[in-house]
């Protein structure tokens, strides 16, 4: 009996031995080979989530090497946005503008000087003064992500807000809501045993090589799915705005923020709206004729 329970305890040792070879082997090689970057930039975990008002977990600072063509530097400040650090209290004098949008303004392959928010900031700030632009893109987001993204930010008492929003995203509202895929990680990175080892995890080339391969399947699988004709996409835009107007107006009601829709869509050239207490106050904009 002993001597079968330690026969049994070396086979399993040695394929454990082998299983932790093969990983390192694999690691090595995709390291060497640059087929997988060692770190990336991570989104909020269930306690920072409560904690600040951006999506993305505060004080990275990577070179993000998911495309070994074009690393570009990210930067995360205390808030969980990316750019430089912004008080949560806004000063007087302070114009402060809430920008959202997909990876498009978050800026996906650039610098953190180079996207959109932080060149409207620079450029704002070349004619008037004291103006902060807040970097709220979220990669992989549409209208019902970006909704819950100016929501959150309203604590930063924006004095405007500005949602950047594009054809494809009317195509993925029928998708999985990419906001319900971050809590179902947020809940994953704090339990155990992912809870305990992801620190170490997410340093790996294996790790992020695996999230790079579901991520393209993930694309794949949406580039195969049908988003209607132009009319169902229309209705399905003015529907997901019409619900986002009254939810800003829920939380806006002591004040009128506006709130500009840059539309790039073909058939909708550009929507403004200033909302106050779920009432639209103001409209611009129009169709392709």
């Amino acid at each position: 009996m002993i001597a079968t329970g330690r026969r049994f305890l070396i086979c399993g040792l040695a394929i454990a031995g082998g299983l932790l070879g093969g990983l390192v082997v694999a690691e090595g090689l995709l390291r060497a080979l640059e087929a997988a970057p060692t770190d990336g930039v991570t989104t909020v975990t269930e306690k920072e989530f409560w904690s600040v008002p951006g999506i993305l977990s505060p004080g990275q600072r990577v070179i993000d090497r998911r495309d070994p063509r074009l690393p570009h530097r990210v930067t995360t400040n205390s808030l969980g946005y990316r750019g430089r650090e912004i008080a949560a209290l806004k000063e007087p004098g302070e114009l402060r503008i809430l920008f959202t949008g997909d990876s498009f303004v978050y800026g996906d392959f650039v610098n953190d000087d180079q996207t959109l928010p932080a060149q409207l900031e620079r450029r704002l700030n070349a004619r008037c003064a004291n103006v902060r632009v807040v970097n709220a893109g979220l990669g992989d987001a549409t209208i019902t992500e970006e909704a819950a993204l100016i929501d959150r930010g309203l604590r930063l008492s924006p004095d405007l807000v500005i949602l950047m929003f594009g054809e494809n995203d009317v195509g993925d509202l029928n998708r999985v809501s990419t906001w319900d895929r971050l809590a179902t990680n947020r809940r994953a990175k704090s339990q155990f045993p992912l809870g305990t080892f992801y620190p170490l995890l997410r340093r790996t080339a294996l790790w992020n090589f695996a999230l790079s391969i579901r991520a393209t399947k993930q694309a794949r699988a949406r580039a195969g799915e049908p988003i209607g004709g132009t009319l169902m996409l229309t209705v399905t835009f003015v529907v997901c705005l019409d619900g986002c107007v009254r939810a800003f107006g829920g939380h806006l009601s002591y004040a009128a923020i506006a709130v500009v829709f840059l539309a790039g869509a073909d058939f909708v050239t550009g929507t403004t709206l200033v909302v106050d207490g779920g009432r639209l106050l103001k409209s611009a904009g129009g169709g392709r004729p």
